[in-house]
């Protein structure tokens, strides 16, 4: 987990992504994953998975707090398992 401020990306069109591609620029990493909002304030989140020359490889998206009722962790959780199960990835509950 990077400590970056990322908050002028919440002013950009996509900041899920611009948050990703910022972390790309402060950390040599082979994979990134970042959240933000989805579009104004309230309307939801995206979450997205990067690799390290900034290509989307998947990403997700969750309803707003208020409907879904989750906690962040939670909300992150199922935001990253269907980001996966989205390029065929299952999870084991064996």
């Amino acid at each position: 987990m990077l400590k970056i401020d990322t908050k002028f990306a919440d002013y950009t069109k996509m900041p899920a992504l611009t948050k990703a591609l910022m972390a790309l620029e402060v950390c040599k990493c082979d994979l990134v994953i970042a959240r933000g909002r989805l579009g104004v304030p309230g309307s939801g989140a995206m979450l997205v998975v990067v690799d390290s020359k900034g290509r989307l490889l998947t990403a997700s998206l969750s309803l707003p707090h208020i409907l879904h009722g989750m906690s962040v962790e939670e909300a992150v959780k199922n935001e990253l398992e269907q980001a996966l199960r989205r390029i065929g990835f299952k999870r084991n509950h064996g």
